[in-house]
């Protein structure tokens, strides 16, 4: 562990990335209790004011502090993103072990099944789902968990036939075990490295997608302060008040971009495949 972390933080490009995800997670958490103001509190007197001590990122067209706005929006970007993985990557999971290990018509129906999902594109497999459910914070989780699990289904599935021809898994098929504990114990650990891998870099895709749903009305609805919906918010004003933009859309693509690294940089480690070159 130590020799990974030091060949991690080697990387110039992984440790800036890992820094602004801890800041964005640090300002998500703790940002809440330093903040002074409420981001759904209106100030008509105060509206559309240009960056100054009292409001960092400005105020909106209702006289909302920008900077609180981003701040309460972080978390719901970042709990967005992470649901939607859980999802994906439990559902998926689950379904790569059983179709891998149990090869024949289970395998057939599952890969079938997940090959209709993945026929249809990916952002209007999202928006089919979201409009079936309601444009909610929910449904946004729920339709990017459900985009996303095939491609942990595939990934698990793949591993999973490779893992369960060695010589550990059928020593414990030998022994007795049962078919459970053999998928619980002796596989899954051994497939945790490429979900952690594509967990990594899915992220940024969550937060991506989860923004873009809101921005167009399909998400997270006003007046709650969300990245996507802040973004869609100041494009009315870009001409003489960008800064309602630009902000929100800077912090989008500075976190997506760094889970995105980051998980480059974990492949580049945790990949065996890669060091055998």
């Amino acid at each position: 562990m130590e020799g990974y972390l030091r060949a991690l933080f080697k990387n110039r490009i992984s440790i800036l990335s890992l820094i602004i995800i801890l800041f964005v997670i640090g300002l998500a958490v703790f940002g809440p209790y330093f903040e002074k103001h409420d981001p759904l509190e209106t100030h008509m007197a105060k509206m559309l004011r240009p960056p100054t001590a009292e409001f960092p990122f400005g105020t909106d067209a209702l006289g909302r502090c920008v900077a609180s706005r981003i701040i309460y929006g972080a978390r719901t970007t970042l709990l967005a993103g992470l649901v939607a993985i859980a999802i994906g990557a439990v559902l998926g999971t689950f379904l790569g072990l059983v179709s891998g290990f149990y090869v024949g018509k289970v395998d057939n129906l599952i890969m079938r099944g997940l090959d209709v999902l993945l026929a249809f594109p990916y952002f209007l497999l999202a928006v089919v789902i979201v409009a079936a459910l309601g444009p909610s914070l929910n449904s946004i989780m729920i339709a990017i968990g459900i985009w996303e699990m095939p491609y942990y289904a595939r990934l698990v599935r793949g591993s999973v036939l490779s893992i369960k021809e060695k010589e550990y898994v059928e020593a414990a098929r030998m022994v007795g075990e049962k078919d459970s504990s053999i998928l619980m114990y002796y596989i899954l650990p051994n497939c945790i490295s490429p979900i952690i891998i594509m967990s990594t870099v899915y992220y940024a895709w969550a937060i991506l997608m989860a923004s873009t749903l809101s921005f167009l009305g399909l998400g997270v609805q006003p007046p709650a302060p969300e990245w996507g919906v802040m973004t869609a918010e100041g494009r009315e004003y870009l001409l003489f008040a960008p800064y309602l933009l630009f902000f929100p859309a800077l912090f989008v693509c500075l976190t997506a971009s760094a889970f995105n690294f980051l998980g480059d940089a974990l492949r580049d480690l945790l990949d065996p495949r890669l060091h055998m070159r």
